[in-house]
C-alpha cells in the first residue's frame, strides 16, 4: 500500500465556540453548532487557472479537463463536508478511526506500506501525522518527497512509481 501525502484522523477539524477540534472528538449534539460556524467561516473557493503550478506539468488538454472537473466540484458541492448530514457521517467515521488506531499498534499488521510525505509546505504536526500513518504497519516506511508539495503525483511521479513498484515486488516475493 502506498499513501501519498495522506491525511490522518487529526487533520479534519471544525471550530466550536472559537476552539479548533477534530471532527471525531465532537459529540452528535455539538456537531450542528460546529458545522454552522465552519460553514460561516468558509472563504470563497476558486478553481484558479488551468495552468497553475503544479498542474502546468500536465498536458494542456488534461489541464483543461482537471480545471473543468474542479470547477464542477466547487459549483455542485462547494467545500466538504457540504452538508450537516455529510459532516455527521464524517464525524462518526473519524470518531471510530480515532478510537481504533491509537490503541492498536500496527493496525495493518505486516502489510507492505510506504508513506510519501511532502517536503514543502509542511510542519511538525503534518510530519507527526505522516509518522503515525507509516506506523500502521510493522513494515511501514516514511519517505520525504524532496522538492514536492501536496501534489506529489505531479511533482515527483518518479518517486510514486518507484514506491508502487517496490510494494508490488514485496507482495510478489511474500506470496
Amino acid at each position: 500500500m502506498v499513501f501519498v501525502d495522506g491525511s490522518s484522523v487529526q487533520s479534519v477539524t471544525l471550530v466550536l465556540k472559537g476552539v479548533r477540534r477534530t471532527i471525531g472528538s465532537l459529540t452528535r449534539e455539538e456537531l450542528p453548532a460546529a458545522y454552522e460556524e465552519y460553514h460561516r467561516s468558509l472563504p470563497k473557493l476558486s478553481a484558479g487557472s488551468p495552468s497553475d503550478p503544479p498542474f502546468d506539468r500536465l498536458p494542456r488538454d488534461l489541464q483543461n479537463l482537471r480545471h473543468w472537473a474542479f470547477e464542477k466540484l466547487i459549483r455542485d458541492m462547494g467545500f466538504l463536508p457540504d452538508s450537516l448530514a455529510n459532516a455527521e457521517s464524517w464525524r462518526e467515521e473519524f470518531a471510530a478511526l480515532s478510537g481504533a488506531s491509537p490503541s492498536q499498534l500496527h493496525a495493518l499488521g505486516d502489510l507492505p506500506l510506504i508513506v510519501l510525505e511532502r517536503a514543502k509546505d509542511s510542519d511538525e504536526t503534518w510530519h507527526s501525522q505522516q509518522v503515525q500513518l507509516a506506523a500502521l504497519s510493522s513494515r511501514g516506511r516514511l519517505e520525504k518527497a524532496e522538492d514536492s508539495g501536496h501534489m506529489i503525483l505531479l511533482e515527483r511521479p518518479d518517486l510514486v512509481a518507484e514506491a508502487i513498484s517496490e510494494i508490488v515486488i514485496q507482495v510478489k516475493s511474500h506470496h
